[in-house]
Order: C-alpha cells, then sequence, then structure tokens
C-alpha cells in the first residue's frame, strides 16, 4: 500500500524533528541530571566530611586542659576502610597557661581522639591512619 504524496511528507519530518530535535534534547536532559546529581552527590559527601572534622575536633579539645585554647593545623579527612578519620596537629595551653607545641592527633567523630605524646605506638597509629 503506497502512502500519498503528503502522508510521506509528513511521515519525513515528522522523522526528521524527531531525530534532530527531539532526540537531542533527551541526550542533553539526560546528561544534564546524570552530572547534577553527581555534583550533589560530590557536594554532600563533602559536607559530611566537613562536619566529621568539626565534631573530631570537639573530641580533640574535649581532652586538653585549656579547649579553648586549641589551635589546629595540617587537619584532614581520610577513610580506612571504611572508617571515617581525621588527622592534624594541635596545640594548646597547660595548666601553668603556656603553650605546649604542636602534637599529632588521630580522631574519629566526638568520641575518640588519640594524642602523640599520650600513646606509646602513636607511629603506628598514624601510619595506619593518617597517611595516604
Amino acid at each position: 500500500m503506497k502512502l500519498s504524496p503528503l502522508l510521506e511528507l509528513i511521515f519525513v519530518r515528522m522523522m526528521l524533528v524527531t531525530v534532530f530535535i527531539i532526540f537531542p534534547i533527551f541526550v542533553v536532559w539526560g546528561v544534564w541530571t546524570i552530572f547534577t546529581n553527581d555534583a550533589a552527590q560530590k557536594s554532600n559527601r563533602h559536607m559530611q566530611q566537613l562536619v566529621w572534622v568539626e565534631q573530631s575536633k570537639d573530641a580533640v579539645r574535649g581532652r586538653l586542659k585549656d579547649l579553648k585554647s586549641a589551635e589546629f593545623k595540617e587537619v584532614f579527612f581520610n577513610r580506612v576502610k571504611g572508617t571515617p578519620m581525621v588527622c592534624g596537629q594541635v596545640n594548646s595551653k597547660n595548666s601553668l597557661g603556656g603553650y605546649t607545641g604542636y602534637q599529632r592527633f588521630v580522631a574519629s567523630g566526638n568520641t575518640l581522639a588519640f594524642f602523640e605524646r599520650e600513646t606509646q605506638d602513636f607511629p603506628t597509629v598514624w601510619n595506619k591512619y593518617c597517611v595516604k
């Protein structure tokens, strides 16, 4: 059965519109959706890491004599075998009001913190959780 020339023309135009307009729109929309979702997930992960770092700093502060004097440097987030860890250095005042000098720490959330001067085998802990 042969189509009339008018129907043939309409069919060809619909195919051209589909191939050159509608299909590319769906492709661009799909790619855009993938990238924006990926960016949102990365942003969410980064925000969770920042919160974890602040909670870990609170755990470190909680173990100091003068928690308000805490000065942090070289603090970073690291994930080891699924366990989030925070590593860095902290300096704070002692009982006499003088700063003790920077010491390394390893912390995990707001409950766990190890200090270099208080942990006998600290280099092993540091190498396990802080060396990337």
